[in-house]
């Protein structure tokens, strides 16, 4: 652990990384132990002290370290009822033949599992800043079929196990893996959340929190069987888990947008998902499972159709859409003037399609940077989503080069109209990394079917409109650009531009 979480002092950090060496020589002696038949002196007092200063370790990262204090308050607490819980065993057990059971200590174990699922709520609020619908779903439909699995493990034994068992004891039994459940899935879903790439913290909690998982669901098995014996390597694995979760406390914290994957990638997980649930319920087939497991693959099932739905979908709208502006693209602008021209034609109404293209746009780029001209596209495309009808469209052809299709327009005079009412809104000045221009554009206006019958003819006399209308622009700007050319640095675009032609 060479790095922490938060900005301590240099003599708190050699502290910190000092006791949590202590912690974790002391789990691995304790392991050590329990492997060896208890060949190490005080094996108990190696347990206690690794789980207490394990969740004591965990509270000082509350009270050291501000970042996700919230968080790591409400599973620090988790862990100190699970603490007190051992040490209540050891105090008021020990040597003790007829032990009560549910006990107060079974009690504060069982506290572990609703603090530390609350704290870990919060730490997915805190740690993910955007979340994509897609990646909800992956984490839900991985935590379904984890719990199914589960389920289907875990529960049929216990039930078997307390037959004629009164409830309270029915309910502690299934208190344990239910909680075990629950949080593994949270932090199943906080992975996927996180794209599969958790970082030490949350892959820590994963860690521990299957440890955990592990070690109860053995426990309960051997409990069952009446096989569990007190100090064994069993034992060890709680300790283990209690310090995987202390370490993942002062780990770093990794604040990112929910991560995307990308290719065949997309469908590996839900594909995973779909094997494990159809596999259980086929299994519940020929060896009855569980309700609750059959119940959860199912479940698990609906929702990767859902997850499937939402990637075609997804994949239909990349297709379509251009990513910077999130504006129809060139593919779906020449689909759309295509239904309009064959409406137009048959309604005998006009239409109209412009082509706008920013004037001197590498200016921009070569003195601002890429990155503002990135910003300008994104402003004319919203300036132009403002100006538009519903029903219209715009899309970005390409580069600085936009168009709008106007269906139903009055005529001639009123797409010459529209051309002015965008050029007028996208000459509003705008601040582009603390420099402020005013951008020009230049409009070619075509209209069916008086300047062409096919979206082809279109498109071709709206194009030529637009250059006519550039090179004007660009003859008229020459003597603001070599005014603007003294003085340091480079200069923003000129505010002077062409006249919008018409095809004619």
């Amino acid at each position: 652990m060479t790095s922490l979480a938060g900005e301590l002092s240099r003599g708190r950090r050699a502290l910190v990384l000092a006791a949590w060496a202590l912690i974790v020589a002391a789990t691995a002696l304790y392991a050590v132990h329990t492997a060896s038949g208890g060949a190490v002196w005080h094996g108990d007092a190696l347990y206690s002290f690794a789980v207490t200063a394990a969740a004591v370790g965990i509270a000082a990262r509350v009270a050291l370290v501000r970042e996700d204090r919230v968080a790591w308050s409400l599973i620090a607490a988790g862990a100190l009822a699970w603490s007190a819980g051992d040490l209540w065993w050891i105090a008021a057990y020990t040597g003790v033949e007829d032990v009560p059971y549910p006990s107060v200590a079974d009690g504060l174990y069982l506290a572990f599992y609703p603090l530390v699922y609350a704290g870990l709520v919060v730490l997915v609020r805190g740690r993910v800043r955007r979340f994509h619908a897609s990646q909800w779903l992956d984490g839900l439909a991985a935590a379904l079929v984890v719990a199914a699995i589960g389920a289907a493990v875990l529960l049929p034994p216990i039930v078997d196990a307390n037959a004629g068992s009164s409830a309270a004891v029915v309910a502690t039994n299934l208190g344990y893996p239910l909680g075990d459940l629950l949080v593994l899935g949270l932090v199943v879903a906080l992975t996927g959340l996180m794209g599969w790439r958790p970082g030490r913290a949350v892959g820590l909690l994963v860690a521990g929190c299957l440890v955990f998982t592990l070690a109860d669901s053995v426990y309960l098995f051997e409990v069952a069987a009446g096989t569990y014996a007190e100090g064994g390597l069993l034992d060890a694995l709680w300790s283990v888990a209690m310090v995987a979760i202390g370490l993942a406390a002062w780990q770093p914290a990794k604040r990112t947008a929910a991560g995307r994957l990308e290719g065949w990638y997309v469908m590996v997980l839900p594909g995973v998902v779909a094997v494990g649930a159809i596999t259980l319920l086929v299994f519940d087939h020929y060896a009855r499972a569980s309700s609750v497991a059959v119940w959860l693959s199912a479940s698990a099932l609906v929702v990767c159709v859902v997850r499937a739905g939402i990637t075609f979908r997804e994949n239909i709208a990349q297709a379509v859409t251009d990513a910077l502006t999130g504006l129809p693209n060139r593919r779906l602008f020449h689909d759309r003037l295509d239904a309009a021209v064959a409406r137009s034609r048959r309604q005998r109404t006009p239409m109209a399609v412009l082509v706008i293209d920013l004037d001197r746009f590498k200016d921009v780029n070569d003195s601002l940077g890429h990155a503002s001209g990135d910003h300008l596209l994104q402003e004319v495309a919203v300036r132009l989503r403002d100006l538009v009808r519903e029903g219209d469209t715009v899309a970005r052809l390409g580069g600085d080069e936009f168009a709008v299709l106007l269906p139903g327009v009055a005529g001639v005079a009123a797409a010459e109209g529209a051309a002015a009412s965008i050029a007028a809104a996208l000459a509003r000045p705008l601040v582009l990394d603390g420099v402020t221009i005013a951008p020009q554009a230049s409009v070619g206006v075509a209209v069916h079917p008086d300047h062409g019958a096919t979206p082809a003819d279109l498109l071709r006399r709206a194009d030529l409109a637009m250059y006519t209308a550039k090179a004007g622009a660009y003859a008229d700007a020459a003597p603001a650009v070599a005014a603007q050319a003294t003085g340091a640095g480079a200069s923003p675009p000129p505010t002077v531009r062409g006249p919008r032609p018409v095809a004619s």
